[in-house]
């Protein structure tokens, strides 16, 4: 039993600390698949325009679930804090009545349409892998922090919430308003990110195999669009302030 709760609090610490740094530790995770995939492009991105709009839409699927999660909830909570954990109310309603942690399954598609477009089941397996072993310690330290701040009130909620795989049945509508300005300007800079990272891995698919995809063929204009998308909204945010 001592033995146990000792993992668990390890496991907690180690999640504390997965949580400050959890916007760069999935990029630590691609670099083993770029470096293998430069050393046997045979094994990888035998894609066409049709896989590419199949990745695109996994990760899009993410980024939906980020906006509806975010647009949802209210000021305090699923912030972009790094320091420490936060958390001003608890929500239990609209994407929260389906699943207790929707931003970090957002996120996992993201990443999932970007490891799909490599076209290789193991590279997807090894980062699934990854993506469990580090959310898992960051889930456990946010549900002890939650537990410790909100006590049963969290305990009674997440007994009926599944972690990670929504149950779409038991939704419940919040009262709380959608706001377009928030998710935004708190996620343009990851909607910015997906572009370039799509775009980044046409132009590498194409350097290691020579093929063409909508991307590469369109190049110059994607790289147009995404700068004119990433100008619009820094200066329409700057303005608003």
């Amino acid at each position: 039993m001592i033995c146990k709760m000792s993992i668990i609090k390890s496991n907690i610490k180690l999640g504390n600390i997965f949580f400050k740094y959890r916007t760069y530790i999935p990029i630590l995770f691609i670099f083993p698949l770029l470096i293998i995939s430069s050393i046997k492009p045979q094994l990888f991105f035998r894609t066409n325009n049709i896989w590419l709009a199949l990745c695109f839409f996994v990760t899009c699927i993410g980024q939906c679930i980020r906006i509806f999660t975010l647009g949802y909830t209210p000021k305090g909570t699923s912030g972009r804090n790094t320091g420490r954990q936060l958390a001003s109310s608890l929500n239990t309603k609209g994407i929260y009545s389906t699943v207790r942690h929707p931003l970090y399954l957002g996120n996992y598609l993201i990443w999932l349409g970007l490891l799909l477009f490599f076209y290789n089941i193991h590279a997807v397996i090894y980062i699934t892998f990854c993506f469990y072993f580090y959310y898992h310690k960051i889930m456990l330290a946010e549900e002890d922090f939650l537990i410790k701040k909100f006590k049963s009130e969290y305990i009674d909620w997440a007994s009926k919430v599944p972690t990670f795989l929504p149950n779409i049945f038991k939704y419940e509508k919040t009262k709380t308003k959608f706001n377009i300005s928030k998710v935004l300007f708190r996620e343009y800079l990851n909607i910015t990110a997906i572009f370039i990272s799509f775009t980044s891995m046409s132009v590498f698919s194409h350097h290691l195999t020579k093929k063409e995809n909508f991307i590469y063929m369109n190049l110059n204009y994607v790289i147009l669009f995404i700068l004119s998308f990433f100008i619009f909204v820094r200066f329409f945010k700057k303005n608003k302030r």
